[in-house]
């Protein structure tokens, strides 16, 4: 899907906390595409998908203990993304205006 996904353009591509964790598919991303990492702290990243239901990975009986080790796992891949951006205080609004101010930086280099 990544390789498929690379021969678009003007798209963004919301990718699971998994994906760019495999080294194919990070290389692929960074290779065609302005790889954006947003940030939270485990406990905030549990208090926004506690309601939800969806998330096969956090049905388990400790959550939090989840959360830490996948981002204990991800994070040496997460840290090779082309931006990051803290997620933790900053409004939805704040941080979608952070990613385009990022992108547009990116077409200007």
């Amino acid at each position: 899907m990544v390789e498929e996904l690379t021969r678009r353009a003007k798209t963004v591509i919301s990718a699971g906390g998994g994906l760019p964790a495999n080294p194919a598919n990070l290389t692929s991303l960074k290779t065609h595409a302005l790889v954006v990492c947003l940030w939270a702290s485990p406990e905030k990243i549990l208090e926004r998908v506690r309601s939800q239901t969806h998330r096969p990975l956090l049905n388990g009986p400790d959550p939090m203990a989840e959360i830490r080790r996948l981002l204990s796992e991800r994070d040496p891949y997460y840290r090779q993304a082309d931006v990051l951006v803290n997620t933790e205080l900053r409004p939805l609004r704040e941080v979608a205006g952070q990613v385009i101010h990022q992108f547009r930086l990116a077409q200007v280099r």
